[in-house]
């Protein structure tokens, strides 16, 4: 570390804008040229933004008298900005491996490889890896353990823990295991350190005779027959049973409760005889045991072998294959970058770096992981021998993303060579290093009483944290400028309910009442004017992803517009129903997989079919080709049907036999009848579109698609379901999502959360893969090793939410575990302040009355274990009589009529099995009443957008779809927001390089149709855009799209509606009206659409952007 001055930026202080106010002084009046800086950001999209201000910095550059520098100057460094290597570590990592490909052994083609693409090479190589030794290891400590997934087995159980210890290796540059492998084993004997089964056996079998001879005392001779069969099994199978014990409930006392009452004088006397008996407390400490009965190390240890000794050669073959096609994963460039960095053999790049660059930047330190930082560290040490300069940026009060591999551990230990002051003030390079800091002091986020709050509930518990005042409190920048007529900041909602349903019910109608009540907010700053309030001014952050979908789907009941980061699609029973049909497919002699599709697409009982099974076995034998006829003979129509499907569809791909099994088994009338129809519905085409991605990336990898690729790409991939934050909903997401975000409404949900449970952080932190130091002997911080912990989650039953007895109390007693603890207070802690401080306008905090767990009125479980608030109800955060509490009212489970957008509430028939289940309105061919003709009505005196600015390789209608997305996110009036919205949409869609000009012609397209609209029908009202349609046809097929914008205005006190849809074709203007006429059949169905939910259409428009032309469609 060497010449580097760390700006300490709590939320909303203004790092960005300090970061390019720093850059813009250095490079106009400090001589410094943009090719000498590098400067990291978190992601792309913050890389572009830092761009576009810092060229506006430069432009607007002054001196320290207040003038405007040279022109000169400023437009030359302006130009020159793109030479700066702005990015995220791994765009500058990748910059400069292709900058000396000659060195590396990659070639000189190398190309870049997505997560996603690795994540998918990864799960289809994972088959050819793990060998028949390795399933028969996986299969019986799975048996063992009985690792279930609900209430099946879960046979890939073992799949996501290999997942997380390779991401780990990645991220901590570990590559070698063996380390790993003897402390996890060091740790598993710790743990396991209870008598042998053979000798619980013994124990326990003793203690049933004597239950026996109890029971006969009791002369309860049902009771006693149960208690000799269990003794019989014992006998008979030994061991084997131990597993099962809890159903005898031994050693709980319950079991006695089972045998006999006691309610007579002598059965009670005999029972405290009994319960006093030596034979009793033995077997209950040998039932304990058995959870950690050292007989079970030696299959510990050898799961523990070959896991990580797999992921050793699953990372090797992942290596090889990217090496032989020159690719490298983002997580590869930082591993080479960082090489190239302190390797001597790559002394010419060291060299180049310590010449050539006087500045590095780092934005979001604290979210940087352990490779980041060691980048970081050598960059500053080798441009500071020319003098150069670093600046790092960060806060270490948000570091939440350690899931993500950054380390708020090491951090904090960088951050400790750092001396801040008490008063704020900056203190300048100095040391033997030249360390320096300084402190942003004011928020520019939000209202003054926020912040005041925010310091308050906050100070004492970083503080004891070993931060600073300065570090942690803010003062508000608007002090006397807030332009709010509500003076009120902060509320409390309060529900009579603790249940999950009936709270999110009356969370909804509480967020319908305040978005008709027309509150005030600001969009822009606090010292701006105000506007009403609309969906995307509202927040709901939860911790959990499940509560997220909860409150979304209230939401979404009354009407309300809500996006969320769904729940993991693989949990959800309609996507395990289409996974257990492709696996019978390739196995339809599985009994299993035969019993689990006859229960869900039968409505058959376990027990039901356990009887059959049982019945079948005593009646029949197999025939003699092996084929098992059970449940044939019950369940003709529903086996014939899917060994007919087999049949037909071998040959198919992938995606045509998804969309063939959900079609012929008309699996989303089935799915129906569960429940949230709506959502399960959404589940399955999120499937089928899984499948065409599976299909698409194994041509294009050169990789042979299969069914059971497909479902392990299922096991290992997560769709990308984010919500959008610029649509107009009401966002619902997890705190750890809301960072980097504000809104004016931001609702604190879920505070009723546990930390402190031992038993939860037992099962649910330790249990899994850690990632630990290998001692504290490096002097060196940036030098010290890191070995992996591996505990598997499935030892304690995978089922259950709590690990049994005796395990919990020797997990709680492991150093790794009094770690975690402490860890989980402190990120809990920053997980709360990056919720409280989203919030520009208005908190609300969300408790009830009574908990889960009937405590009284402890609601706030989450700050209460931090030390904030009392944990009541009356104040969850610390009740300093500012906040206005307010009663949610209704009865317990009403959430009002489910109502979805312009869905027509007539009953639609049965669709038939040979049909697609949901059309998209562009591709039917016709439609009633439909549209005849159309004709001009617009046009701009030239066209406006430049259809070969994007240059690339992607698809006319990728480009489309691009345009579409920037209107959807244009707002009138914020040009600097729609600037950046645009920037980032071609960003994202591969476009980076779109000159600003082209930028203000897409925008300026826009701006045209709405000045065209405002003239011919009066200003908007409100402004619709990308509403979800969802139209029943005749057939009972579902129309699903979107509408592209919905003008509605006021004419003679009556609300109307101009209906547009946006047509991204690059021909002529002469072509337009033939064009148009292919959009007949869908123009219609949106008319018909709204005309069925009573909205007044008075025209329908579709308008061509690139030319500029407005048609009007007619009857």
């Amino acid at each position: 570390m060497k010449n580097i001055t760390f700006i300490n930026a709590g939320a909303g202080s203004g790092k960005t804008y300090r970061l390019t106010t720093d850059l813009a002084h250095l490079l106009t009046q400090e001589g410094l040229e943009p090719s000498q800086v590098i400067l990291t950001t978190y992601t792309e999209i913050a890389a572009a933004e830092f761009r576009e201000k810092a060229r506006k910095e430069i432009l607007n550059a002054k001196d320290k008298n207040g003038n405007l520098i040279d022109a000169t100057v400023r437009i030359n460094k302006a130009t020159q900005l793109d030479n700066a290597y702005i990015g995220t570590v791994h765009a500058i990592s990748f910059r400069f491996i292709r900058k000396y490909w000659y060195l590396l052994s990659y070639g000189a083609d190398i190309q870049a490889i997505s997560d996603q693409n690795q994540d998918f090479y990864m799960s289809q190589s994972i088959s050819s890896i793990v060998t028949d030794a390795d399933r028969k290891v996986f299969r019986e400590f799975r048996d063992t353990f009985d690792i279930k997934n609900g209430s099946k087995p879960d046979h890939l159980f073992w799949l996501p823990e290999l997942k997380s210890i390779v991401d780990k290796m990645k991220y901590y540059d570990i590559n070698d295991v063996q380390k790993s492998i003897e402390e996890s084993k060091k740790m598993a004997k710790a743990i396991f350190t209870g008598m042998t089964l053979d000798k619980a056996l013994k124990t326990i079998s003793t203690f049933l005779n004597e239950l026996c001879r109890y029971l006969t005392k009791l002369n309860n001779k049902e009771k006693i027959a149960e208690a000799q069969t269990a003794l019989k099994k014992m006998e008979d199978n030994g061991s084997i049973v131990l597993r099962n014990l809890a159903d005898l409930r031994v050693g709980t006392g319950s079991l006695l409760d089972e045998y006999g009452d006691g309610r007579r004088k002598e059965e009670k006397a005999l029972k405290k005889e009994f319960y006093d008996r030596a034979e009793y407390k033995n077997a209950k400490t040998a039932y304990d045991e058995t959870a950690v009965s050292q007989d079970y190390l030696p299959q510990i240890e050898k799961y523990l072998d070959t896991i990580f000794n797999l992921a050793l050669r699953w990372q090797n073959e992942i290596d090889k294959y990217k090496q032989e096609n020159h690719i490298v994963s983002f997580d590869d460039m930082e591993k080479i970058f960082l090489a190239m960095l302190t390797d001597k053999k790559y002394k010419e790049v060291q060299d180049d770096i310590a010449a050539n660059f006087r500045l590095l930047m780092v934005d979001e330190f604290q979210d940087s992981n352990p490779i980041q930082l060691k980048i970081f560290n050598r960059i500053s040490e080798l441009i500071a021998e020319n003098d150069g300069h670093s600046i790092w940026v960060g806060d270490p009060k948000q570091a939440i993303y350690g899931f993500r591999g950054s380390d708020s551990r090491f951090i904090a230990e960088i951050l400790s060579m750092f001396e801040f002051s008490k008063d704020g003030k900056p203190i300048k390079e100095q040391g033997d290093k030249n360390l320096g800091t300084d402190q942003l002091l004011q928020s520019w986020r939000s209202r003054p009483a926020l912040v005041e709050f925010a310091n308050k509930i906050f100070l004492e518990p970083f503080k004891k944290n070993g931060l600073k005042e300065k570090q942690i409190a803010l003062e508000p920048h608007y002090k006397d400028t807030d332009t709010l007529d509500n003076t009120q900041a902060l509320y409390i909602w309060r529900t009579a309910t603790h249940k999950s349903a009936p709270r999110a019910q009356l969370l909804a109608k509480k967020i319908q009442k305040m978005l008709e009540s027309k509150l005030k907010v600001h969009h822009k700053e606090c010292d701006k004017d105000t506007s009403e309030i609309t969906y995307r001014d509202i927040a709901v952050l939860c911790y959990s992803n499940s509560e997220c979908h909860t409150v979304a789907s209230q939401l979404r009941k009354l009407g309300l517009p809500a996006s969320c980061e769904e729940t993991n699609l693989m949990q959800c029973l309609e996507v395990y129903l289409v996974k257990t049909l492709l696996l019978f497919m390739q196995k339809p002699t599985d009994k299993m997989l035969r019993a689990e599709l006859v229960m869900m697409l039968n409505d058959t009982t376990t027990e039901d079919i356990l009887k059959k099974r049982i019945k079948y076995v005593n009646e029949n034998a197999k025939e003699e080709n092996g084929w098992d006829l059970w449940l044939d003979p019950d369940n003709t129509e529903i086996i014939k049907k899917l060994t007919d499907l087999t049949r037909r569809y071998q040959r198919l791909s992938v995606y045509d036999t998804v969309v063939a099994i959900c079609e012929e088994m008309d699996i989303a009338n089935i799915v129906e009848k569960w429940g949230d129809s709506t959502q399960r519905r959404h589940n399955l085409s999120t499937i089928v579109n899984m499948a065409k991605t599976y299909d698409d990336m194994c041509l294009q990898m050169g990789i042979g698609s299969s069914i059971s690729g497909f479902v392990n790409y299922l096991a290992i991939t997560k769709p990308d379901n984010q919500p959008d934050n610029f649509a107009n909903t009401i966002k619902v997401l997890t705190y750890h999502r809301s960072k980097g975000l504000e809104w004016p409404v931001v609702i604190l949900y879920q505070l009723w959360k546990e930390f402190g449970d031992e038993g939860n952080l037992a099962k649910s932190q330790f249990c899994g893969v850690k990632v630990c130091k290998r001692g504290n002997g490096a002097t060196d911080i940036f030098n010290r090793h890191h070995y992996i912990s591996l505990f598997p989650s499935g030892i304690g039953g995978a089922g259950s939410s709590t690990l049994p007895e005796l395990m919990q109390k020797n997990i709680v007693n492991q150093e790794l575990f009094i770690d975690i603890k402490k860890q989980t207070q402190e990120e809990a802690l920053r997980l709360l302040y990056v919720g409280v401080t989203r919030a520009k306008d208005y908190l609300v905090s969300l408790t009830s009355q009574k908990d889960t767990k009937d405590r009284g009125d402890v609601q706030s479980a989450w700050p209460m274990y931090l030390g904030i608030g009392n944990g009541g109800s009356d104040a969850p955060l610390g009740n300093d009589n500012k906040e206005t509490i307010e009663e949610l009212e209704g009865a317990e489970g009403d959430g009002g009529n489910a109502t979805a957008y312009y869905k027509q509430t007539t009953n639609t028939p049965g669709i038939n099995s040979a049909q697609v289940l949901n059309l998209s309105p562009s591709t039917i061919a016709s439609f009633g009443n439909a549209f005849t003709g159309n004709v001009q009505a617009a046009e701009a005196g030239q066209r406006i957008i430049d259809w070969d600015m994007f240059r690339g390789e992607q698809s006319d209608s990728v480009k489309g779809s691009c345009i579409h997305n920037i209107y959807a996110a244009y707002r009138p009036g914020d040009d600097d927001g729609n600037i950046l919205r645009t920037t980032q949409t071609l960003i994202n869609y591969g476009f980076g390089n779109v000159s600003d000009e082209q930028k203000e012609k897409i925008l300026a397209s826009i701006k045209w149709l709405h000045n065209y609209l405002t003239q011919t029908y009066g200003p908007a009202t409100r402004i619709e855009k990308e509403c979800p349609l969802l139209y029943p046809l005749p057939s009972g097929q579902m129309l699903r799209g979107e509408i592209d914008l919905q003008w509605y205005y006021t004419s003679d006190n009556q609300e109307k509606c101009v209906l547009i849809d946006y047509k991204t074709f690059p021909g002529r203007r002469d072509q337009l009206e033939s064009h148009t006429e292919q959009y007949y059949p869908q123009l219609s169905a949106y008319h018909a659409a709204l005309t069925a939910a009573g909205i007044d259409v008075v025209d329908t428009l579709i308008y061509y952007p690139v030319q500029a032309h407005v048609r009007k469609l007619i009857r």
